[in-house]
């Protein structure tokens, strides 16, 4: 997911490509860390000063809308990602660090399972707990 894409989304659902939103999408996609709306505040208002918080909660939840980002809940806080290829998400407990794990035989095996059971799922996320390098 990438600029020209949001570009494409939004020319398709006849919406308004501002400022803001392209900064908050950014936000997302250029973070590594999985950030919480706070976090895309932070960031966002040093580029546009007169952005509220209610205004970034919007922009999030459009884009989750549209398909675009997904957010993950760790320790009752919302953190969002940019829409990717099947992961796992290995969460950090102490933390909260989450590393992406991209994995052909986990995929496959998630494959044969919604297989067999005839599960069609909407949404899927996958998470493993383990310590990071830093609280190791």
């Amino acid at each position: 997911m990438d600029r020209d894409s949001l570009r494409a989304i939004f020319k398709k659902r006849g919406l308004k490509i501002t400022p803001q939103r392209l900064a908050v999408f950014d936000a997302v996609i250029k973070s590594d860390n999985h950030p919480c709306a706070e976090d895309i505040f932070n960031i966002v208002s040093k580029i546009h000063s007169n952005i509220s918080m209610s205004t970034v909660y919007q922009i999030l939840h459009l884009l989750e809308e549209l398909n675009m980002i997904t957010p993950i809940e760790v320790d009752g806080t919302q953190r969002f990602e940019i829409k990717s290829n099947f992961h796992i998400h290995a969460i950090c407990p102490i933390c909260g660090d989450i590393e992406d794990l991209y994995s052909k035989k986990i995929k496959k095996f998630w494959e044969l399972t919604t297989s067999e059971f005839d599960i069609k799922p909407i949404k899927q996320d996958i998470r493993l707990f383990r310590y990071c390098n830093n609280c190791k």
